[in-house]
């Protein structure tokens, strides 16, 4: 968990990113240090550490809360949205999940959520619901990929040297440095990707990450060993959690 409550520039939007899951927020720390209007203020790997950054960093009306929500932690997952809503009721809330049904999206919206997007929408669909989330406006977007011709006839059955190279993707590398450490053609590498986003179904990184977790195929994958992202962090602890949280 990392903190900067001291961002400077008012026009952009300020994320605080909570996500169990390691890999997507590895993938989306990538993604939002790149984004010019998006500025990436504070981020947690747990629904508590999550509630205690926001307490801490206190988001006005020009922060979005991310919240990613795990299958097996739903319930704690709304309660943690109601207590923010309570506490901040200035400030956005997008939730984000694997899948974008009905009731998931229902409820979360009755707890205080101000947007829902599924991760198999990708980045772009993510980026964009930021946005308009800070600007005011309820995004809810639900799973429907039968329109989605990548995802017609789904096979999720990845090869080791697929799941490998997803594996490699997850840490925000390019296909010319994926095959770069797996001593291969970037033509090649390529093509692994292609393969990987046809079997899943989907059409971009953050989605194939987001459903290959959910069904199971990266278990065992450790976050720790996205080195490639992890390795600016300088974690220190904090007294009164035991906590390690803060990058200066």
């Amino acid at each position: 968990m990392k903190l900067d409550p001291s961002g400077e520039h008012a026009e952009q939007v300020k994320v605080v990113l909570v996500e169990p899951n390691g890999m997507l927020r590895g993938a989306l720390r990538h993604v939002l240090h790149s984004i010019e209007d998006i500025e990436l203020v504070g981020e947690a790997g747990s629904l508590v550490d999550g509630l205690n950054l926001i307490r801490s960093f206190r988001p006005g009306p020009e922060t979005v809360v991310v919240v990613g929500m795990e299958s097996a932690a739903r319930a704690e997952a709304f309660q943690m949205i109601g207590v923010v809503r309570r506490e901040f009721p200035n400030t956005s809330i997008l939730v984000t999940a694997n899948r974008g049904d009905s009731e998931t999206i229902s409820r979360a919206l009755l707890f205080g959520a101000d947007s829902f997007v599924p991760q198999t929408e990708g980045v772009t669909a993510l980026l964009g619901a930021i946005r308009r989330t800070a600007s005011g406006e309820m995004v809810v977007n639900r799973s429907d990929r039968s329109s989605d011709p990548m995802s017609a006839v789904p096979d999720p059955q990845l090869t080791n040297r697929e799941i490998e190279v997803l594996r490699i993707a997850a840490q925000g590398l390019t296909a010319r440095q994926i095959a770069r450490q797996l001593g291969v053609r970037e033509r090649t590498a390529t093509t692994h990707l292609s393969n990987i986003y046809r079997k899943l179904g989907v059409s971009t990184r953050m989605a194939a990450v987001a459903e290959a977790t959910h069904l199971g195929i990266l278990e065992g994958w450790s976050p720790g060993r996205a080195s490639a992202l992890e390795g600016n962090l300088h974690l220190v602890r904090r007294p009164s959690t035991g906590r390690a949280s803060a990058t200066r």
